[in-house]
């Protein structure tokens, strides 16, 4: 498995630079998460990484997103980060009835942009990747109207494994077993406290 990896990881950076592009400033991490959203394919793979950056690059014109930039979106409060799951994952809560109609696109995305940046930051050790970039997220849907119909787009930048619905008491419990309750905020059952993004000291 691990000689096929190289291979592919070996083939889809020749892809890139076979797309005048490079991906010399990237993790094997980061570029095998692209592979594994392209079925192992190196081609399309690139393709899809290629057009990442450039979109990215179309947002990211200072080469970060400043606080005042989506200053909006988190004094909305809408994003919380907590502690390390049981597995080492990053837990991130997000209350979608705060959340409002996306009104200014470009806004929008570079909060998407630096809510990913700083939980993939979170889980870096001296800049590196750790192997632990997946997150767990808590999708509070308590008192989501039509207003707040759009609340999916929170899930856009993520590549989802899988959904868990909490709809009682006992499958609260198995959530924060699963989970761990010195991670879990205390109005879902744990000890923690919420934190918003912007608050959570990396």
């Amino acid at each position: 498995m691990e000689v096929d990896r190289a291979v592919a990881l070996a083939q889809m950076k020749q892809a890139i630079l076979d797309l005048e592009s490079s991906a010399d400033n990237y993790e094997d991490g980061t570029l095998f998460r692209f592979l594994a959203a392209r079925s192992m394919e190196p081609e399309k793979a690139a393709k899809m990484f290629v057009e990442y950056q450039d979109w990215k690059a179309s947002i990211v014109t200072s080469g970060s997103i400043s606080e005042d930039e989506v200053r909006d979106h988190l004094d909305d409060n809408i994003i919380f980060m907590g502690g390390l799951t049981k597995e080492g994952y990053r837990l991130l809560v997000c209350q979608g009835s705060r959340h409002r109609p996306i009104t200014d696109k470009l806004k929008f995305e570079k909060f998407l942009i630096y809510m990913l940046e700083k939980v993939l930051a979170s889980v870096y050790e001296g800049g590196k990747e750790t192997g632990n970039e997946k997150l767990v997220a808590i999708v509070d849907l308590r008192g989501v109207s039509l207003k707040n119909a759009d609340a999916r787009a929170f899930i856009t930048g993520f590549q989802v494994q899988q959904i868990t619905i909490v709809n009682s008491e006992d499958e609260k419990r198995e959530l924060v077993e699963e989970i761990g309750e010195d991670v879990i905020p205390v109005e879902y059952g744990g000890k923690a406290k919420f934190v918003t993004i912007q608050d959570f000291a990396l």
